[in-house]
């Protein structure tokens, strides 16, 4: 596979969505530890909210999808997580204007757009104990890919799956510098991030849903 459209696009989002919802109470457990403990129920609402969009929406331009995934992130994730993963949406909106087929480069663009707004809002990096610890590493990877002449989009994704797999691990070693956790010192080390665990699972999840890589 080496581009996908709109239509795959809202077919990973639904993925994405039935990945949540299935996961939800094990992401909402490991936010009780050292979080508020409803990470998995707002994020969840947020993406069966998407899903419910996508089914009943006929959209046929990227950018204004992605718009609207945003406003509905917004809408619908209590805490930090709406504004966080809203404005990353709203900025792959502004990634994907005037584009209709979307390569790896284009896809680890939008990955990349993701970030930057999540960045510009949270104000977090790598090392802080967020989601962030385990998406960046898996950009890396295919933003790598790219450079070194890689086209085969489920082939990347699946490299980036280890690599989140590792950042989220690697939470665990970290003592959380934003939300909640931070009121716990160092007794948010031994424990990974939910957020960080719910990017790790969900390329994980896609690469195994996506066609093969031949």
């Amino acid at each position: 596979m080496e581009n996908i459209n709109i239509e795959d696009i809202k077919k990973i989002m639904c993925i994405i969505s039935d990945i949540i919802s299935e996961n939800e109470k094990k992401l909402s457990e490991l936010d009780g530890v050292i979080g508020d403990g409803d990470f998995g129920y707002t994020i969840s609402k947020g993406f069966k909210a998407i899903k419910d969009k996508i089914n009943k929406n006929d959209e046929d331009d990227t950018s204004k999808l992605m718009k609207s995934f945003g406003m509905i992130m917004m809408k619908n994730c209590g805490g930090a997580s709406g504004p966080l993963w809203g404005t990353g949406f709203i900025n792959v909106s502004d990634f994907t204007q005037g584009k209709e087929v979307f390569n790896l480069k284009d896809i680890s663009g939008m990955i990349g757009s993701f970030i930057q707004g999540v960045k510009k809002i949270g104000k977090a990096d790598l090392g802080d104990k967020t989601f962030l610890d385990a998406l960046i590493p898996a950009y890396n990877s295919m933003k790598n890919d790219v450079e070194q002449g890689e086209v085969n989009i489920v082939r990347s994704i699946n490299k980036a799956s280890k690599e989140a797999e590792i950042g989220a691990e690697k939470t665990k070693e970290m003592v959380a510098k934003k939300g909640r956790a931070t009121y716990l010192g160092d007794r948010s080390l031994g424990h990974v991030d939910a957020g960080a665990y719910a990017i790790a699972l969900l390329f994980k999840e896609i690469t195994d849903k996506l066609p093969s890589e031949n």
